[in-house]
């Protein structure tokens, strides 16, 4: 009887839990070349796709090489 009450006590308590977040930022949909791609030449320009329109005041990116530093 316990066990029961203790379940439906979560049950109810995941019920009232938010049914999914609300994403306020854009994501990456896609990119080319694509992330983490080993390429044995630099690419011409690198293009990204993104879930939303972005802000050019907040947003930001950066292309890195192998060892983490950016690259123009």
């Amino acid at each position: 009887m316990r066990t029961a009450l203790r379940r439906c006590g979560i049950a109810i308590a995941v019920s009232l839990l938010p049914a999914g977040l609300a994403l306020a930022h854009a994501e990456i949909q896609r990119c080319e070349p694509a992330p983490g791609a080993s390429l044995s030449a630099p690419p011409a320009e690198v293009r990204c796709w993104f879930t939303e329109e972005l802000d050019p005041k907040g947003s930001a990116l950066t292309v890195t090489d192998a060892a983490g530093n950016p690259v123009d």
